[in-house]
């Protein structure tokens, strides 16, 4: 056996083993990651990825099946890549209506972006995607459309790692080397810790809908939900105290002291435990009324408002001096209205503090599954994915990109290790002040 058989196995199993989930119940849309097509027709590897979509699309008969097509290895590649596959559905009677093919792409990245376009343009986003890979590519393919479809449950289905060594196929070619494996595997861990840095530019091509549409809950699940978020408040602060003193000291490290404060999603009043109340005229917006009941009882002195920060509030333009938001702005299906609401009622020359986690980021999803999951999970006997999927629907760079419209950073800090980087830290701070016009 050669060293790249060996490899090859080993590799396929780990990368299958590690990426399969369990079966989804549903899904509404159906990704066939392709492997191009040599002069003779389809990869072995791309057919079987697209018998595999089939095998799932009459499994879910209102799923839509997406694809492009590479057509990068040779003139011409594109026209026998995109036919066979047409030939493939037809064969099995998949409708038209049931296909959505977007044209040439180079990239994973491109692809998913073209499938959220033509999504778009039908009116149809998904809440569940599975997508169908070779196991080396699964690590980065998940990335790729978790970022792309954040509002999206991802489901991954792996085929073996197939070595193409075809003729008119260079790039398989190339790939069937020791060198290539061992490069792989880097460029992936790289994807992996740096990713969502890498794929930040392509987010900003895929435009978000606003509002977004959050999950539709069964009452149970919001009554788990509702009771879940009042218990997270009243044991986070005491089970990870260090993570809650960076989230609730630094809005006050990095704002003046005194005046008069907004807090938006202001919970059980942790952050009002922090403040002195002596030189601040403290006002607390919160949500859910049974929270806002409690904050009324632990801290008289403080104006508390049940409210929406996505929806006009009762104050006037230029009435605060700060304005702070502690793990709020990733909940928000309107954030573009909140931040603008923010910037209404904060005076010109005020602050606006705001925490928010480093959602999809390595450590971050290590530290959810050792703590809220775990919790969760042994709380309610129920597993902790539909609950976070209602709850944080924006990530990091998607807030980032709507604050810039209205604030310039002052400060940002991320939490606990200094780089700045989303996948080797929790949190991040950020101080920022109004844009002049």
């Amino acid at each position: 056996m050669t060293l790249n058989n060996v490899l090859e196995k080993f590799i396929g199993w780990y990368a299958c083993e590690s990426c399969q989930e369990k079966e989804p119940d549903t899904t509404d849309l159906i990704v066939p990651i392709s492997y191009c097509a040599t002069r003779q027709g389809l990869t072995a590897a791309t057919r079987e990825n697209f018998l595999l979509a089939i095998h799932y699309a009459k499994q879910f008969p209102n799923a839509v099946i997406a694809f492009s097509n590479a057509g990068y290895v040779f003139e011409g590649a594109t026209e026998i890549e995109s036919s066979q596959k047409r030939q493939i559905l037809k064969k099995a009677s998949i409708p038209d209506t049931s296909v959505l093919e977007t044209g040439q792409t180079s990239n994973s990245i491109q692809e998913a972006q073209a499938i959220r376009r033509g999504l778009g343009e039908r009116g149809r986003m998904p809440r569940r995607i599975l997508i169908i890979t070779g196991a080396m590519h699964a690590p980065s393919a998940r990335l790729i459309w978790r970022t792309a479809f954040p509002e999206a449950e991802i489901f991954i289905r792996c085929i073996p790692y197939r070595m193409e060594t075809q003729k008119d196929h260079p790039v398989a070619v190339q790939r069937s080397t020791p060198i290539w494996f061992a490069a792989n595997i880097v460029r992936h861990i790289l994807i992996l810790i740096f990713g969502l840095g890498i794929t930040r530019r392509f987010r900003h091509h895929v435009p978000s809908k606003w509002p977004k549409k959050t999950p539709d809950l069964t009452d149970e699940q919001k009554a788990i939900k509702d009771d879940f978020m009042k218990y997270w408040h009243e044991v986070s602060p005491q089970k990870y105290s260090l993570y809650d003193r960076f989230n609730r000291k630094y809005p006050i490290r990095n704002s003046p002291p005194g005046g008069r404060v907004l807090e938006i999603g202001a919970g059980l009043g942790e952050q009002i435990a922090q403040e002195n109340l002596d030189i601040t005229e403290y006002h607390a917006l919160e949500l859910l009324p049974e929270m806002a009941a409690e904050i009324r009882q632990r801290f008289p002195r403080v104006h508390v408002i049940v409210g929406d920060c996505q929806k006009r509030l009762d104050f006037p333009d230029a009435f605060f001096d700060r304005v702070q938001a502690v793990h709020v702005l990733e909940h928000l299906p309107d954030l573009p209205a909140a931040i603008r609401e923010v910037r209404r009622v904060l005076k010109p020359d005020g602050v606006f503090s705001a925490v928010i986690p480093c959602e999809s980021g390595l450590m971050h999803r290590i530290a959810r599954f050792i703590s809220a999951e775990r919790i969760f999970k042994k709380r309610y006997g129920m597993d902790y994915g539909w609950c976070i999927r209602s709850e944080h629907i924006n990530m990091p760079d998607e807030i980032a990109e709507e604050l810039n419209r209205h604030f310039t950073v002052v400060k940002r800090t991320f939490f606990p290790l200094l780089i700045p980087s989303l996948h080797l830290n929790l949190a991040i701070g950020i101080t920022l002040r109004k844009k002049t016009a």
